[in-house]
């Protein structure tokens, strides 16, 4: 089953930002070498970020979990999932939101967006026989 990422309006406006900026730096500056470099940077950046937020999801299957932030692609066998819970821990992490769902396998432990609806997501992990960590249960790490 397919879960979409839920999204932060302040973080989904950060590409249209940088877009707009490549932009207005153009028109205001003229086209001098570092108008036009600083141009280039912020509108391949604010594309790239654009990219990632229209392609972020989950594929819960019955064996593994897939995790897509646009580029990145990340796939996890369910039976290596010790845990799921949530996280304020804005470092190193593909998230669109500043809760982010925090993985632990056997190996390592990742940060992730927070699916959506996240109930459905829950119960399916929750019937894969995944420990899970609800919302209401929610704990600082």
């Amino acid at each position: 089953m397919k879960f979409n990422t839920q999204k932060n309006p302040f973080l989904v406006i950060l590409p249209y930002l940088f877009l707009f900026l490549a932009g207005f730096i153009l028109v205001d500056e003229g086209f001098s070498f570092l108008t036009l470099l600083i141009s280039i940077t912020l509108a391949v950046f604010g594309s790239m970020l654009l990219y990632a937020l229209f392609t972020s999801y989950f594929i819960l299957t019955d064996e593994m979990l897939v995790i897509r932030y646009g580029w990145y692609k990340k796939t996890i066998p369910l039976q290596e999932i010790r845990q799921v819970n949530y996280t304020n821990n804005l470092i190193n992490a593909y998230a669109w939101t500043f809760t982010r769902l925090k993985i632990t396998t056997t190996s390592e432990y990742c940060l992730y967006s927070k699916p959506k609806p996240e109930t459905d997501f829950f119960m399916q992990m929750d019937q894969a026989g995944i420990q899970v960590e609800y919302p209401h249960q929610h704990k600082e790490t």
